[in-house]
Order: structure tokens, then C-alpha cells, then sequence
């Protein structure tokens, strides 16, 4: 958890699958309260909490973002593989898959250092 906080922001690296899930799981309870929030009234219509709002979202996507790409060097795939991710139904497909895919899956590159080696990081 530690080295997650390090480096939530950036996409170089490498991502485990442990990584991934928890960033994801954090990302989708955040959306649905935010989602919840603006359904029920909390969020409001004036212009501010909106916009902060937004702004949080776009923080969480950038997150979620780095960590998938991160996710896929660990497979052994280049961070551009996530533009595919954004087709639909395709990209549910791939973002499922990355749960279940072992390291170094498609490629033995030594690009990234692994993530499950303290020495490494």
C-alpha cells in the first residue's frame, strides 16, 4: 500500500494485480458516492461543488488511468493497449482480464522492475 501512494499518479512502472484491484475497487466506491451525492441533492446546482466535483472525478480518472497502464506493463504490454479499453464492450472485456493475468504474460521484458520485489522498487 505504501509503494501505491508513491505512485498513483504516474504511469511508468509496473502495477501488480493486488495494485489494481484495490485502485479500481477505491475508484468505483468514490464514483457511486459521488454518483449517490449528486442524486440525492448533497451536491446541489449551484456551480462550485459541481465544479469541484469534476475536478475529483478527473483526479480519480487520471489515477485509475495510470494504474491500468501500469497494469499492463506488468502483463507485458504497452501503457498505448489502454486506448483500446476504451471500446465499448471490448474494453470491459480487457479491464476484466487484467484482474486474472499473471506478470509478464505477453512479453518477458525487462522494461519495469517487478512489483512484488522490495529490492527492485
Amino acid at each position: 500500500m505504501k509503494s501505491w501512494l508513491k505512485r498513483r499518479l504516474t504511469p511508468n512502472g509496473r502495477a501488480s494485480r493486488r495494485e489494481y484491484a484495490i485502485t479500481t475497487c477505491i475508484f468505483t466506491f468514490i464514483v457511486i458516492a459521488i454518483k449517490i451525492a449528486d442524486v440525492g441533492g448533497l451536491i446541489g446546482t449551484d456551480l462550485m461543488p459541481t465544479l469541484v466535483a469534476i475536478a475529483f472525478v478527473l483526479l480519480l480518472f487520471w489515477t485509475e488511468s495510470a494504474v491500468i497502464v501500469r497494469r499492463l506493463h506488468d502483463v507485458g504490454l504497452s501503457g498505448w493497449w489502454w486506448f483500446l479499453l476504451t471500446v465499448p464492450f471490448v474494453g470491459n472485456a480487457g479491464v476484466a482480464l487484467l484482474f486474472f493475468v499473471g506478470p509478464d504474460k505477453f512479453s518477458r521484458s525487462a522494461r519495469y522492475p517487478d512489483p512484488r520485489d522490495p529490492e527492485s522498487l
